[in-house]
């Protein structure tokens, strides 16, 4: 099994485990659920988010895919100093319960090069993932994040993410890594992609199954 391929089941596994599921988004608060005549709460149409099982097998096909844009941006070294990147959008994958984004890194010297925990997790940089990777719909206004959980063993401080693991080094080749996020607007075609320490991907086409 090759680092990447290892990388996507180590994190769509996980979602087995998961006892809370919420998208982050911009906004700070929620409305309350809608309640019928008694008072009582009307269940929500809203879809499932996809299966661990679906995120491995989505997202393992796309292992090694060559992105549609790329970018030069830079990421910090395990010292003080950065080394130079690129960024590539391979997929933004919209359906009715999540949006699959799916992005591809390599160093631009084609260089092996150590990456730092913190450099697509700022906040919790020991949960070893790529939560920082983020969606902007144009339609709702919306910033996206990668939905969390939490295991029936982590506790409030143990989160996890429905997303890849963060790449330990990168070279010349691409490294793919992925986020499931919260739904788009259906009537959304294009979104902005932001990778930390890249300038942001305007227009990136939305694909929808």
């Amino acid at each position: 099994m090759t680092t990447t391929a290892h990388h996507v089941r180590a994190a769509a596994l996980a979602v087995a485990a998961v006892l809370l599921l919420a998208g982050c988004t911009s906004d700070e608060t929620t409305p309350a659920p809608p309640t019928g005549a008694g008072g009582t709460p009307v269940p929500s149409a809203t879809p499932e988010p996809p299966s661990a099982a679906e995120v491995e097998a989505a997202v393992g096909a796309q292992a090694g895919a060559e992105p549609t844009v790329v970018v030069d941006g830079e990421i910090p070294t395990t010292g003080t100093g950065t080394f130079a990147a690129q960024a590539g959008v391979v997929a933004v994958e919209a359906g009715p319960a999540s949006t699959r984004l799916v992005v591809a890194l390599r160093t631009a010297s084609g260089d092996e090069e150590t990456v730092p925990l913190e450099a697509f997790n700022e906040w919790s940089p020991l949960t070893m993932d790529v939560r920082d990777l983020s969606v902007t719909d144009p339609v709702s206004q919306t910033v996206l994040l990668p939905y969390l959980g939490a295991s029936e063993t982590s506790g409030s401080d143990g989160t996890f993410c429905l997303c890849s693991h963060a790449p330990k080094t990168l070279d010349g080749s691409w490294f793919t890594v992925y986020a499931t996020l919260p739904p788009l607007d259906p009537t959304t075609t294009t979104v902005s992609v932001d990778v930390p320490g890249f300038p942001t991907v305007t227009d990136a086409a939305v694909t929808r199954s």
